[in-house]
């Protein structure tokens, strides 16, 4: 006894005198969806909110079974996007009813991505920046202007950011206001960020004619403002590195913690202490302030058991060192300095300028083990995005089970026959014995 499937074929045949195109629009039915192409990350992100239905194969591999449809995303009321995941999103304007959007690595969307978010009706927008891969965007900015009457928010993703992070990020943004900002934005925004444009007045910086006046300008102020914590480094001197059971890993800790605000609380103009972080740190956040590009780089020397912090700023196409932790410490740099105090002459000469900054390939850098690496933190990374409308699987599905496929014939004279048919399954009868 066997059990057969036989495919059938309905046929409906007519003749109109109809043109063509009045043809096409009648067979057109105004149910039938449009199949809608979207990225993985998309269709992902529809499967974890129940709009397309996930099973699972015999060997525990997920895949969906259902095709995107217009109809399908007319419905969607919540959605997020993954920017490391998607280029194109022209599919937003199938999403008639969505009420708000989140955005993951926002960092990366175009022009084109943001016209094609304020074509759609939704309002409330939740931007999640990823700090570690700001850096090769940072010099095009983020103006949030671009969103047409949206509600917008502000947020970092997937980590709880340090102070040189946020400020990081509120320069990087541009045509903010504050209610944009979550909390620690905010908070960061009306204490520490505001003493920037008092430091950079306080140096006169945007007098400064040149890359490398305003980077040594930034330095000397710097080097001045902060001398290194003596009780930590008796600390290091003692016992080779720090403690954890001391008070002073408790201080080292704060410094870190604090980067920016440690040195700042007690004024601009007040000598305070810190350790090297603070000196990297608040050398890459100001310098960034006024458009220079610098980086912290951790990691420690390789003749001593203590984690450093140091720079690496690019100026004239060229990547250099500098470490003004040691700097601070230099009998030379503090010689030409005091000379210079003297006079209050801030015009450097080439020979400081060479003394200050070492090429990245002399050899006294070797002594330096990153624990990063630079071309890695500068280089835009670029993510295998998928667009299709198949199942995981590969294959082709469709969720109009039984589709009613037309065509047309012309018979001349103005005259056109069109028919209608569909498949249909038709299983045979079993006959009992």
């Amino acid at each position: 006894m066997k059990h057969t499937k036989k495919i059938g074929i309905k046929v409906f045949v007519g003749i109109s005198i109809l043109s063509g195109g009045a043809t096409r629009l009648l067979l057109q039915k105004k149910s039938d969806p449009v199949v809608v192409e979207v990225s993985n990350d998309a269709r992902n992100n529809l499967a974890k909110i129940g709009k397309i239905e996930t099973r699972k194969h015999k060997n525990n591999t997920s895949y969906e079974d259902k095709n995107i449809t217009d109809k399908l995303l007319s419905n969607v009321e919540e959605f997020e996007l993954d920017m490391r995941a998607n280029k194109n999103i022209s599919f937003l304007k199938y999403f008639n009813k969505l009420n708000s959007l989140k955005i993951y690595s926002s960092q990366r969307l175009t022009d084109q991505n943001i016209d094609d978010i304020n074509k759609n009706s939704v309002k409330d927008i939740n931007l999640y920046f990823d700090v570690d891969d700001i850096y090769p965007y940072f010099s095009e900015g983020f103006d949030l202007n671009r969103f047409k009457s949206k509600n917008i928010k502000v947020f970092f993703e997937n980590f709880k950011p340090d102070e040189v992070n946020k400020v990081m990020l509120l320069t990087y943004l541009k045509n903010y206001k504050t209610s944009f900002l979550e909390k620690s934005l905010n908070n960061i925004f009306k204490n520490e960020y505001g003493d920037f444009e008092k430091i950079i007045d306080l140096i006169d910086i945007k007098e400064a004619d040149s890359e490398k006046i305003k980077l040594l300008k930034i330095i000397t102020y710097i080097t001045n403002h902060i001398k290194y914590d003596q009780m930590v480094s008796n600390h290091i001197n003692e016992y080779g590195s720090i403690r954890k059971e001391s008070s002073v890993y408790k201080k080292v800790y704060n410094y870190n913690v604090n980067s920016i605000s440690s040195v700042l609380r007690d004024g601009i103009n007040n000598e305070t202490d810190g350790i090297c972080i603070n000196y990297s740190d608040l050398f890459t956040t100001l310098a960034h302030y006024v458009g220079l590009e610098v980086y912290t780089m951790k990691g420690q020397l390789s003749f001593e058991n203590v984690k450093h912090a140091w720079n690496i700023v690019k100026v004239d196409g060229k990547l250099k060192y500098v470490d003004l932790t040691n700097l601070d410490k230099d009998y030379y740099y503090n010689y030409y300095l005091s000379e210079y105090r003297e006079n209050n002459d801030y015009m450097f000469t080439d020979d400081f300028y060479e003394y200050v900054f070492s090429d990245v390939d002399e050899i006294y850098y070797e002594n330096y083990n990153e624990e990063c690496d630079i071309n890695d933190m500068t280089t835009k990374k670029q993510s295998n995005v998928i667009m299709y409308n198949t199942n995981i699987k590969g294959q082709k599905v469709d969720n109009n089970y039984n589709p009613i496929i037309p065509y047309i014939v012309g018979l001349g004279n103005g005259l056109t026959a069109f028919g209608i048919y569909n498949y249909c399954e038709k299983k045979q009868r079993v006959r009992k014995k």
